[in-house]
């Protein structure tokens, strides 16, 4: 299995993620990047470009060639720690943690010495901008001139009147 495009480095200032330093909750956070960040990149490429992508990222370094790294490039930037990844890892996340599974079915967790918040602000905000980060993906690999072969019919915008969610913005009142 590759490593992700994408690690804890990328989860700050407002995509910060708390308590990473205990080990359960780190551990738990890296098994929600693999997962969401594979989730992404079948939405946004299609199950085939994106099981090509992650067979080349999983190659060493040298053995990439320029293609890939290009589509690399514009997923991720390791520089500024931006990605649309991380956004949507972020969102998932934070969703995940508004109830817990107990014993007796879900419930919303309590905290000492802090008052939980809705965190729809927040989660609607990040969203948003990893909206914004896939249109202008979007018209990149669009001007691509097939390097990337013929693209799904799940990649873009709308395909037999459904919306990929990638490119719907949300809001507060979600309608």
């Amino acid at each position: 299995m590759p490593l992700p495009l994408i690690d804890h480095t990328y989860f700050s200032s407002e995509l910060a993620v708390g308590s990473l330093s205990q080990e359960e909750i780190f551990a738990n956070f890296n098994a929600f990047i693999l997962k969401y960040e594979r989730k992404f990149l079948y939405k946004i490429l299609g199950q085939t470009l994106a099981d090509e992508f992650l067979v080349e990222m999983a190659k060493p370094e040298v053995d990439i060639i320029q293609k890939w790294k290009d589509l690399r490039a514009k997923l991720v930037n390791p520089i500024a720690k931006e990605s649309p990844i991380a956004n949507y890892v972020w969102f998932y996340y934070v969703r995940d943690l508004i109830t817990q599974q107990t014993g007796t079915g879900n419930a919303s967790p309590t905290n000492e010495n802090s008052i939980l918040v809705n965190p729809i602000d927040k989660t609607t905000r990040a969203w948003n901008e990893m909206v914004s980060l896939n249109y202008s993906f979007y018209d990149w690999i669009s001007g691509t001139d097939g390097v990337y072969g013929e693209l799904p019919y799940t990649f873009g915008r709308c395909h037999m009147g459904r919306r990929n969610e990638l490119y719907v913005r949300l809001n507060t009142l979600n309608v």
